[in-house]
């Protein structure tokens, strides 16, 4: 594995800024042994190097998230460290957790979101996607069996999440975005806001599209709040029923459809690929983790936003298009390509590729 040098300019663990840690940062700069470490972060402990000087680094890297210096007014002290960063040549890695992609004024910053705009006009000439990281799925759920399904002339669609809601909910969520979006145009807002019209009505739209389509057969649970009403780390919450619910549908249909929420990314795209199943993916002008080496295109049904209203006509194209022994294949490429590039230690291991990456 290579190696990828970074300088962040922490002289000690920060203690009281613990939770504020980029994860890769806390693997590298955690005082416990190696041994400790790479129980702990696998491959984030070998992936990277904390070295004492910018000049000997690969890169430079802001060890809080970006969500830290903007809530805690600490823009400048990260700017002074790109400056620094800047003087020796380098890049600054710019790390930015939240559903919503954050502006950060920049110019030699290396910025990851869970989900940048393709065709949005930043500072930053290198902005990269990451997955939202999940543990292993299969080997959660099937013992780490993966046990794919036979072509049938009717392709299988699923879906189980949040895709209904009453009116005057949707109002009021359409009026705070028009706010945020006010908020933006006017350059009072650090984050980019969702778009006007819900992605839950996009939701809406295509389940309907497809249940109209006799020749798919759906299994769609619609809920009307996020997670089924599961609170996130909750201790039952790997085998409560609403997560038993989420992974049998995917595991026991074809397809899954993939749709960005308040985002614009779809955690559903990764939880797919990681349980071998084959996403449908609707691209909302989306950039994908590693998809200046990967061609995302081979591993799922690629509909463009603008093409949803044709969305069961590209599905049943692209079924009708497989054998029976290559759709056996493509399950399998969803797997692997899960483990390779999108879980934890597959994104790490490759993480210095982000460096040689594309510069637009």
């Amino acid at each position: 594995m290579r190696r990828t040098k970074i300088f962040t300019g922490l002289k000690c663990w920060p203690t009281e800024k613990e939770r504020w840690l980029v994860g890769f940062v806390r693997a590298t700069i955690d005082p416990a042994s190696y041994e400790e470490r790479f129980q702990k972060y696998a491959a984030r402990a070998e992936a990277f190097e904390a070295v004492s000087s910018d000049g000997d680094a690969d890169v430079v890297a802001l060890p809080f998230v970006w969500d830290y210096y903007l809530k805690q007014k600490q823009t400048g002290t990260a700017q002074a460290l790109a400056r620094l960063a800047q003087a020796a040549g380098k890049r600054i890695i710019v790390w930015n957790g939240g559903d919503l992609e954050a502006l950060v004024p920049i110019p030699n910053a290396i910025q990851f979101n869970h989900g940048p705009f393709r065709s949005l006009s930043r500072i930053p000439k290198k902005v990269f996607a990451f997955p939202q990281f999940k543990s292993d799925w299969l080997e959660t759920y099937c013992g780490g069996e993966l046990r794919p399904r036979t072509w049938c002339l009717r392709p299988s669609v699923g879906f189980c999440g949040w895709a209904s809601g009453n009116r005057a909910k949707l109002a009021i969520r359409k009026c705070l975005t028009a706010f945020h979006l006010a908020r933006y145009h006017l350059g009072c807002s650090n984050y980019v806001p969702p778009p006007l019209r819900s992605p839950l009505l996009l939701r809406q739209g295509i389940l309907n599209l497809l249940r109209q389509e006799v020749r798919i057969r759906t299994n769609f649970m619609n809920r009307n709040q996020y997670r089924g009403g599961l609170r996130a780390g909750s201790t039952d919450e790997t085998f409560s029923p609403t997560r038993l619910e989420f992974v049998n549908n995917i595991l026991e249909n074809d397809y899954t459809v993939c749709v960005r929420g308040v985002g614009n990314f779809s955690a559903r795209f990764y939880e797919t690929l990681c349980l071998g199943r084959i996403p449908i993916f609707v691209n909302t002008d989306c950039i994908l983790p590693y998809d200046f080496t990967v061609n995302w295109r081979d591993y799922c049904v690629w509909v463009e936003a603008a093409d949803v209203h044709r969305l069961p006509e590209i599905l049943l194209e692209f079924h009708q298009g497989l054998s029976p022994d290559s759709f056996l294949d493509l399950q399998k490429d969803c797997r692997r390509i899960w483990l390779d590039r999108l879980s934890s230690n597959g994104f790490y291991t490759h993480f210095h590729e982000h460096l040689a990456g594309r510069e637009d």
